[in-house]
């Protein structure tokens, strides 16, 4: 298929991703992504994530994103007709150098490169509009209360305790601001899994990958899953790196004062949503609940310790980033 496509040809090695089946090709020219989208991806959603990496490249060309790579016949996207893919997408993207972000420890000065990062990709998305940008999307935050009903699934008191505190908070914080929030496409995924990074060039970010969950939303929920992602274990200060990506963000693309006073809920409820979603699916595919439950350890270990943190505290920390200023993390609500 890539040989009829592409005229592409080397050696195939599968990656293990969550939804396509995905594959390193080593050609003689150059390494690619190979990727077939899972059978219950529509066609309109790859050809909106096709349509957004191009965006990026024919607006911000320097900005380290994958790209798509062209066929033959100038299509990005091939229809297979092949016994047990037919109806299924070959795709081929660029690969990147570079190291995942989840297999490091970055410094401080690097998570505010990231941040930046973050924000120049959102700048440039700014505007970008396509026909199936308003779909729904179970990670998009703007539908995480009418997630309630999955905190069945969780077992312990103390988690359903902080699950449905953090419920209780983004009802009331976030779902009455939705209406006038800045609203735009947005990546959607800026996770350690789609980060590629080298301590040893300037930057950090070597490049941004996996478009699949580009939608328009809450610009401040984009912001929010990068921050998510980065809350840690340090009991001292579990959202030392979150309020870094921000002050890095801020530097290249500004926030409202309402949008900042969001994002810690926000940043919680991205943490929650991955737990249910998680607990749901270890349901659902009880063969792989050891799997999907291993994972969720570490993701309660971050929430408990970031939702000990009183929001206010970590909105004046953002606050004063964006206006330029450090302030501290208080020491005082360690539980």
């Amino acid at each position: 298929m890539l040989t009829q496509f592409y005229g592409f040809s080397g050696r195939l090695q599968h990656i293990a991703t969550e939804k396509d089946d995905t594959f390193l090709l080593e050609a003689a020219s150059a390494k690619y992504l190979v990727k077939i989208s899972s059978p219950a991806e529509a066609l309109p959603d790859i050809e909106l994530q096709t349509a957004a990496m191009l965006h990026v490249r024919d607006t911000a060309p320097d900005l380290p994103v994958q790209l798509p790579v062209a066929g033959h016949d100038g299509r990005f996207e091939h229809r297979l007709d092949v016994a047990g893919y037919a109806g299924r997408v070959l795709r081929v993207l660029t690969f990147l150098p570079g190291q995942l972000l989840t297999d490091t420890r970055p410094t401080p000065a690097q998570v505010r490169d990231i941040g930046r990062t973050a924000g120049r990709l959102s700048r440039v998305l700014h505007g970008f509009t396509h026909p199936r940008q308003g779909r729904t999307l179970i990670w998009d935050l703007r539908w995480f209360d009418r997630m309630r009903p999955l905190l069945r699934h969780i077992s312990t008191e103390r988690g359903s305790a902080v699950a449905s505190s953090v419920f209780e908070q983004f009802n009331e914080v976030v779902v009455p601001a939705l209406p006038t929030l800045p609203k735009q496409v947005v990546h959607g995924d800026f996770s350690p899994y789609n980060l590629l990074v080298d301590p040893g060039v300037p930057g950090y970010v070597r490049g941004v990958i996996d478009f699949g969950d580009v939608v328009h939303t809450a610009r401040a929920f984009d912001v929010a899953v990068g921050m998510a992602n980065l809350l840690c274990d340090d009991p001292e200060d579990p959202w030392a790196k979150a309020v870094e990506f921000v002050a890095g963000y801020l530097e290249v693309r500004e926030l409202s004062d309402a949008e900042l006073r969001l994002l810690a809920t926000c940043a919680q409820a991205r943490v929650v949503l991955r737990i249910l979603m998680a607990q749901w699916r270890a349901i659902e595919d009880p063969g792989r609940r050891d799997y999907l439950l291993s994972h969720s350890v570490k993701d309660w270990s971050h929430l408990y310790l970031a939702h000990a943190v009183p929001t206010p505290e970590i909105t004046a920390r953002m606050q004063a980033a964006a206006a330029g200023r450090h302030v501290p993390a208080e020491r005082s609500h360690q539980s």
